[in-house]
């Protein structure tokens, strides 16, 4: 839905809106990220724009937050629990690496 809609914007506000679609690379993507940042915040004006983006990330902080201590809870109120998930987590991870050993075998 968020690529949907940052296509869309982009198609109305860029120059040239199908570069989005051939953006393969990182580096590609950072700097036509940073260039569609200069252009939304020329277009609103650096004081909304910076605002809008720290209330954004402040948000987003404490989404996180909230996760950690529900998980810090969850794992205190029950422990059997939180030693599974440990314990799945771990045992993907290990057949993530031999997933990839066998790719370079």
């Amino acid at each position: 839905m968020k690529r949907f809609m940052i296509h869309r914007w982009a198609s109305l506000c860029l120059p040239y809106p199908h570069a989005l679609s051939n953006v393969t690379a990182t580096d590609e993507l950072k700097t036509l990220a940073t260039e569609l940042q200069d252009l939304v915040q020329s277009k609103v004006g650096p004081t909304k724009f910076s605002t809008t983006y720290n209330q954004i990330r402040q948000s987003a902080v404490g989404v996180r937050r909230e996760r950690k201590i529900a998980k810090v809870l969850q794992a205190t109120k029950n422990p059997e629990v939180a030693a599974k998930r440990k314990l799945q987590r771990n045992n993907v991870k290990k057949e993530s690496r031999k997933r990839k050993d066998r790719g370079f075998a």
